[in-house]
């Protein structure tokens, strides 16, 4: 589209409030005055042509009075009041224009019939059976006069020649401007109606979140019930028993390590549960940085090694000191915080579980390894889900399944990607994918 098209339409909107927070028969109101504007005064230049100078002079005063109404309806915003300035006005004009003009043998009525369609295109529902009623009273008295005094209808035209033109251009006149009505009156609608189907869109997106929402909230609700209170009832059933005199010095340790193991995979699970809830509350708004790996995962590396030497694995990590990657501390730090708990979970005493980092051109690739027991066949497909359903590590560790669903969803929010392979029986590796920072 050229620069001149869109100045012409930028300036035609301005002129005609589109640009605004009016109505939509507001706008098209405006662009019919603008319009019949446009139309008197090519109107009087004609009649001019043909020295009807007393319709000429009538047609003027009109015109400044159209100027008036453009004025109350497009600046001062008063519609109604200019609605029926507009619709009096035409009719004082058409009434004078009927006498000084051959009366029902000229162009009169065809302007009353673009009165008419004016006024009804405009117009709310309300109003449209006054001005049904008001175009035929008017004309049937304005005809009935004519008919009964006939010496008051003057005609001004020079010539049968100036009659003909004159009745060819007023057709002429009310056809184009009929048309330039229709044409706005068509725009407009379809622009409501398009702003109507974006609006439906939304609002149909919403309700699919709010959907998701309740859907993700029950979820939410049926994991504290049932995941959270079921550890929440062993720790309490283990503190009994360390305050139990009948237990044994070796019972009352074994009771402490399965306390201290529960106590951290319920302090995994509330973790993931925060970090969640805070997702779906900024949803994708993130802010991503270059972020040293080295650095950034020190500390979560260090409580995991500690965790899974606990467990008799051997821990293994090989972070670059000066790889450095765009990402978000906190995703990327719960991210595999949350793979190195799902690789110590399910790997057995005597296992081995690797950390690793390694620069590929402009992307950086994070992997984590183990020799566990690995993941079956048949849940491959719903890893990255919430359909999988959590399982138990080698010595009972139990989680919600939502964290493999948080990995995903970080990486993926750092422009990153995931992914995995197992092999039931020799263990699993995680790879992250993220860009390399400059």
């Amino acid at each position: 589209m050229s620069r001149f098209v869109l100045v012409k339409r930028k300036t035609w909107r301005h002129i005609i409030g589109a640009n605004d927070n009016i109505a939509t028969e507001h706008k098209i109101f405006n662009s019919i005055c603008v319009f019949a504007f446009v139309g008197i005064l090519l109107s009087i230049v004609f009649n001019l042509g043909l020295s009807l100078y007393t319709l000429a002079v009538f047609q003027a005063f009109f015109l400044v009075l159209l100027a008036v109404i453009f004025y109350f309806s497009r600046v001062r915003r008063k519609f109604l009041l200019s609605l029926f300035l507009f619709a009096f006005s035409n009719y004082a004009f058409l009434a004078i224009n009927y006498f000084y003009n051959m009366g029902i043998a000229g162009p009169t009525l065809m302007a009353f019939f673009i009165s008419f369609c004016t006024l009804i295109f405009i117009s709310s529902r309300r109003f449209m059976p006054f001005w049904v009623m008001c175009h035929i009273s008017v004309v049937a008295i304005l005809s009935a006069i004519e008919y009964n005094y006939p010496h008051l209808i003057q005609s001004n035209y020079i010539s049968e020649k100036s009659h003909f033109f004159d009745m060819n251009f007023t057709f002429c006149i009310v056809i184009i401007i009929t048309y330039l009505i229709a044409l706005s009156t068509r725009r407009r609608y379809l622009q409501e109606k398009n702003k109507v189907s974006q609006q439906n869109a939304i609002i149909r997106e919403k309700n699919l979140r709010l959907e998701y929402i309740d859907k993700e909230r029950s979820r939410l609700f049926s994991i504290i019930s049932h995941d959270l209170r079921s550890p929440l009832t062993s720790i309490n059933g283990y503190l009994e028993l360390l305050n139990s005199d009948i237990r044994t010095e070796a019972e009352k340790q074994n009771a402490q390590q399965d306390l201290l193991n529960l106590s951290t995979h319920t302090s995994e699970m509330l973790n993931n549960l925060l970090h969640w809830s805070k997702s779906q509350l900024n949803g994708n708004e993130v802010t991503i940085q270059n972020l040293n790996l080295s650095d950034a995962l020190s500390n979560t590396i260090e409580i995991q090694r500690v965790i899974s030497t606990k467990k008799g694995i051997h821990f293994l990590a090989d972070i670059p000191a000066a790889l450095t990657v765009k990402a978000v501390k906190d995703y990327i730090e719960l991210v595999v915080r949350n793979l190195l708990s799902n690789a110590i979970k399910f790997t057995p005493e005597g296992g081995s579980i690797h950390v690793k980092a390694v620069k590929k051109e402009s992307r950086s690739e994070i992997s984590v390894s183990d020799n566990g027991i690995g993941i079956d066949d048949s849940r491959k497909p719903f890893v990255f889900t919430s359909e999988l359903k959590p399982g138990v590590g080698t010595e009972n560790e139990k989680g919600i399944g939502l964290g493999l669903v948080l990995c995903k969803e970080f990486v993926e929010k750092q422009g990153g990607a995931i992914s995995f392979e197992s092999e039931k029986g020799k263990g699993t590796r995680f790879l992250i994918q993220l860009h390399t920072a400059n």
